[in-house]
């Protein structure tokens, strides 16, 4: 399953680091209805998450902490700068998309190849990671 870009997922894996999946959900769920753009479906009015530059204007916000919005800071400026933009890294060599998504701040190998994988959506390429290579 794919998240909506390569943005969403480095906030979401950012959002969610160290909290349970529940109050990682929670926090973006409560962060899109109260700061992120309202939509109207035909299945009611829906609400996206944050667009970047909502974000980079954030001061706080409630339960998350303060170390969590700097990182957050640093993915919506990469957002904006075209780090994550689909295209870009799907466009490169896999180890030089993960160099290049590490070198944001709060980002690891762990989330790069998460954002590589499950936001950018690279296909024929599986994590480095002992569960999926077992389930592989």
């Amino acid at each position: 399953m794919l998240f909506n870009s390569p943005y969403e997922a480095a906030a979401s894996f950012t959002i969610g680091h160290r909290s349970s999946i529940a109050q990682g959900r929670a926090l973006r769920r409560r962060m899109s209805q109260l700061i992120g753009d309202a939509i109207d479906t035909p299945l009611g009015l829906q609400h996206a998450f944050p667009r970047p530059e909502v974000l980079l204007q954030l001061e706080s916000f409630p339960g998350l902490p303060a170390g969590k919005l700097d990182r957050l800071h640093a993915v919506a400026a990469a957002a904006l700068d075209g780090s994550l933009n689909r295209a870009r890294p799907r466009s490169l060599p896999e180890s030089e998309a993960l160099a290049q998504l590490r070198r944001i701040p709060g980002i690891g190998p762990f989330f790069a190849q998460g954002i590589l994988m499950r936001g950018a959506g690279l296909v024929d390429a599986v994590t480095d990671d002992d569960v999926t290579k077992q389930a592989a």
